[in-house]
């Protein structure tokens, strides 16, 4: 599917590093569901503990064409933030990009020597072209929020928690839906 006027990539998992003795890792990419970074490990017992990044949020994206004679009948809606779309007059068929929220990178420990937390995974994706709709229609959509990273401790860090899931419904028929499973930490100290 090609979106020009919009980004349409998403998020890798644990995409910003927190390996080594940095204070903290990246968070994922906000609005492209990219996991977050594992914290790294301490130098010493009761050395600071790294912190390790929260997860990205994810994104919905709408491409839509127009059957009526407009200017410009092709129209674009991108949605980060949770809210509702209304299908406009004369369209028939979307195409659709939905990114669910990356999962939490897993905390560190304290002590030297040991293993880092793993990086997030990146949140799922779900892409498609001519899905029917009809003009009048109305779709909640809802924007899932990147996980929360792990916290550290003295001998292993926690793991971080899930991203949640974005996805489509159609008002008047919430069994109609498009949803996504979501990005996992992978890992932990």
């Amino acid at each position: 599917i090609n979106f020009p006027a919009v980004d349409s990539s998403a998020g890798s998992g644990g995409n910003n590093s927190g390996g080594g003795n940095s204070p903290t890792a990246g968070d994922g990419a906000a609005n492209r569901g990219g996991g977050g970074g594992g914290g790294g490990s301490g130098t010493s017992p009761g050395s600071p503990v790294a912190f390790s990044g929260s997860g990205g949020s994810g994104r919905v994206v709408f491409k839509y064409f127009q059957n009526v004679r407009l200017a410009d009948p092709a129209g674009f809606v991108q949605f980060t933030n949770s809210g509702t779309w209304t299908v406009p007059e004369g369209c028939n068929t979307i195409d659709y990009l939905i990114v669910a929220g990356g999962g939490g990178g897993g905390g560190s420990s304290e002590w030297n020597n040991r293993p880092g937390g793993g990086g997030g995974g990146a949140g799922g994706l779900l892409a498609g072209s001519a899905y029917p709709v009809s003009a009048g229609q109305t779709y909640s959509v809802i924007i899932g929020s990147g996980g929360g990273g792990g916290a550290g401790g003295p001998t292993s860090g926690s793991t971080g928690t899930n991203g949640q899931n974005s996805s489509v419904t159609l008002s008047s028929n919430p069994a109609i839906t498009f949803a996504i499973v979501t990005g996992k930490q992978i890992g932990r100290a």
